[in-house]
């Protein structure tokens, strides 16, 4: 600025020597010519004041001359100053908010705040480049004292007459355009009148690019024509390009902590996986170890994490994981399998199965592995307990079928026996024999029953159950797979009370205690003592803590085996806990007997000490008795009657004893070996019949379909079923479905002939006393 005053203001010194030369040129020039001209001394002195006088003239012309120019120029420099120094500012305040911004919006607004309050502009707003068909320009800042021009404009960077804006131009071209009289300039005639309207004179748009090209654009519009001279664009072109860069920056700084956001969401989530996962580099070494592979493996991440899985894998502390991974890396694609993993520091050893994902570059170059580890250890002991589980209920289908044909023949040999035993005279040697037999056949029916309990699938409807003779069953079925080495005392009372359970489940409940008693007796023997009693839990009672107050039966099993500690006491009812060997225990057990024991509204508490034996004590809330049990009764005459009587079983051997045991009591049987033939029977005479007593598993028709049919034909006929317990029909079935279907009584083979008789007896006597009512 002060070259270019210099260069059109002439210096002190230059006009000094001016006015000398003139003055000089003036007195010589101008006494020579007075001196020539006029001889006379009056009119030379006339002349020489008229001199003075234009030369002061002409002096005074010329200063006034030069001065002027002067302040005209020293007028236009002081404006171009402060136009530069406005910039200056505005430029300087714009790059504090640069450094201050936290996002883009905000750094926008401030810098058309600034452009506005600081640079004295009357409006600055800044517009981006939308990508959609119209090409439209979208003002996302703006400050100034016309808010609502933007909003009345249409505003595209199309080539089209609304596209010919200086805001449109600096956005198609890219380069600054500048508009210093809107009234006269003769591209502004599509937004003139708007633009006049809020007193615009002059504007300038600059563009705002980044590396993909403009992006948008900065206008500012002056209340003054000519407002921006060559310097301050230049600053504003500066300002224009800082607030490009800011943006840019501000751009970038989001997409990195989005970037960032994301990673530690995607971290997060990899931490709360229930899968391994692990981040491999190219050449093997581990960047990203998550918590769930840690625990996996064994390792602290911390130590393993940078280390090289091709060396991890040679040491044989860390296991075959990583070996695993190293040879997985070396296939160079995408790869999953299961293997058995052990690692040195503890000894264990699980099942993984794990995957393998190779990440590539654009170029297609990988660049990371990422490695999903499982472990299945629990998916394979629960599958292997489900193997087990379908072989025990295929040994309980093969039981069950086969217990029922033992039953039927059983059923067979007590009747024919006690015919026998009838007709042989006292004292014969033929009857001690046949006493034998049918002793021999009740240990056979006791036998089948104890096979039945296992066989026996789902849960079976409670019932008032005497625990009592359950607990001798079970004891005397494992009294025959323990060594000499262990003796089994027992003390439960004959009267022992009541409980309402499902008898396979309590079955299922002693056989567990009893069995994990033994167990832990199995190398040095000892005793194993059960004992069941009643006792009155009282509320303040240790044993109350779960809840089980009042009359409970009271089941003991205690054994003088190795004991356990406090910290396995506290986990022995965690399913899969065990102490035993590998494959020697599932570790659900005394899990099951624990939720058995619970869901019947009981309590089960253990007391053990190492060295010293456990025992196991299982509270079980009493019933009160509906009547007392039926007792055997020897010697009393067996009840006879003369009722018809409709026998069927598929059976020959038992259709000979039922006819022969009914003909024996008074009745007059008519026996069938279908169950098609004796429903035609029945329907082309019911009312000559006064019972059916039928078997249920038979072909073509069971029993619970035949008794529908006939109850059907004559309701109320008084209908026994014989179940032998199929596959297909249990005890709890039968006796459910013959109460939906109207059948009175279920009998269980083998039954003996007294038994029989008692039942038939009762139910025609019942229904001959309704007839009498």
């Amino acid at each position: 600025m002060e070259k270019e005053l210099s260069g059109l203001t002439p210096s002190p010194i230059k006009i000094c020597i001016l006015y000398t030369i003139i003055a000089g040129l003036w007195i010589l020039l101008s006494d020579y010519a007075v001196s020539a001209l006029f001889t006379d001394p009056r009119m030379i002195r006339w002349v020489a004041s008229l001199k003075g006088l234009l030369f002061i003239f002409a002096t005074a012309c010329v200063l006034f001359r030069l001065m002027h120019r002067h302040c005209s120029v020293i007028d236009d420099s002081k404006s171009s100053l402060r136009k530069v120094s406005r910039a200056l500012r505005t430029l300087r305040g714009c790059d504090q908010a640069l450094v201050r911004a936290e996002d883009e919006h905000g750094l926008m607004e401030e810098v058309c705040r600034m452009i506005v309050e600081i640079g004295g502009y009357r409006l600055a707003w800044v517009g981006f480049a939308e990508r959609d068909e119209q090409k439209t320009i979208q003002p996302v800042a703006q400050w100034g004292y016309e808010k609502d021009y933007l909003e009345k404009l249409i505003l595209s960077w199309a080539d089209t007459e609304s596209g010919r804006g200086p805001t449109a131009m600096a956005i198609r071209t890219g380069v600054p355009c500048v508009v210093q009289n809107i009234m006269t300039n003769p591209e502004n005639t599509f937004w003139r009148a708007e633009a006049l309207g809020h007193n615009f004179a002059s504007t300038v748009s600059l563009p705002l690019s980044d590396e993909d090209g403009t992006f948008g654009a900065l206008g500012i519009y002056a209340e003054e024509p000519d407002a921006f001279d060559t310097e301050e664009l230049d600053l504003l072109k500066e300002l224009a390009d800082d607030l490009s860069y800011g943006i840019r920056t501000l751009r970038l700084k989001a997409q990195r902590e989005l970037g960032e956001k994301e990673r530690m969401l995607l971290a997060t989530a990899c931490e709360q996986l229930k899968e391994g996962v692990a981040v491999l580099d190219n050449e093997g070494a581990i960047q990203y170890l998550n918590l769930t592979l840690e625990r996996i493996s064994g390792y602290d991440r911390k130590t393993v994490t940078g280390g090289n899985v091709r060396e991890l894998g040679k040491n044989p502390d860390t296991g075959k994981i990583f070996a695993c991974m190293a040879d997985a890396m070396a296939r160079h694609t995408a790869w999953s399998g299961r293997f058995t993993a052990g690692v040195g520091r503890n000894g264990s050893s699980f099942e993984i199965e794990m995957s393998v994902s190779p990440l590539r570059d654009n170029a297609g170059t990988i660049t990371n592995y990422v490695f999903v580890s499982r472990d299945v250890s629990q998916e394979e002991r629960l599958e292997k307990q489900l193997r087990q589980s379908q072989k025990m209920e295929a040994l309980g289908t093969l039981a069950g079928g086969i217990a029922h044909d033992f039953n039927n023949i059983l059923g067979a040999i007590i009747s024919c026996t006690e015919f026998a035993l009838e007709d042989a005279p006292e004292g014969s040697p033929t009857r001690e024999d046949l006493e034998h037999v049918l002793k021999a056949s009740y240990r056979g029916k006791n036998l089948i029953k104890q096979i039945l309990t296992f066989s026996r699938r789902g849960e079976q409807e409670r019932q008032p159950v005497q625990i009592g003779p359950l607990i001798k069953e079970c004891l005397k079925f494992l009294r025959a797979s323990l060594p000499a080495s262990m003796e089994i005392r027992q003390n439960i009372s004959a009267e022992s009370g009541m409980i309402l359970a499902d008898p396979t489940q309590i079955h299922q409940v002693i056989m567990n205690l009893c069995t994990n008693a033994a167990h832990a007796m199995r190398d040095k023997g000892g005793l194993l003592d059960v004992s069941l009693s009643e006792v009155n839990v009282d509320p303040s009672a240790e044993y109350a803590r779960d809840g089980v107050t009042g009359p409970c039966m009271r089941l003991a099993v205690a054994d003088t085996g190795h004991g356990m500690d406090q910290k396995t006491l506290e986990r022995i009812f965690d399913p899969f806990f065990t102490t035993k060997k590998r494959g020697e225990g599932t570790g659900l057990g005394l899990s099951v007997v624990h939720g058995i024991v619970t869901n019947h509204g009981g309590g089960i508490h253990v007391y053990s000490e190492p060295g010293r034996g456990t025992t196991f004590e299982v509270f079980l809330p009493l019933i009160e008795r509906s009547g007392e049990l039926p007792e055997a009764r020897n010697g009393t005459a067996v009840p006879r009657g003369t009722e018809r009587i409709m026998f069927v079983d598929d059976e020959e051997d038992l259709v000979y004893a039922g006819r022969k045991v009914l003909k024996r009591l008074g009745y007059d049987p008519v026996v069938f070996q279908n169950s098609m033939e004796a429903l035609e029977a029945f329907r082309a005479h019911p009312d000559q019949f006064d019972m059916i007593i039928t078997d249920q598993s038979m072909p073509h028709m069971t029993g619970a379909e035949l008794a529908r049919e006939a109850l059907h034909i004559r309701p109320g006929i008084p209908i026994i079923l014989c179940s032998g317990f199929s596959p297909d029909t249990g005890e709890s079935f039968a006796r459910q479905e013959a109460r939906e279907i109207g059948i009175r009584e279920v009998l269980m083979k083998p039954f003996g002939n007294v038994e029989l008789a008692g039942v038939i007896r009762t139910i025609l006597d019942e229904e001959a006393s309704q007839k009498s009512n």
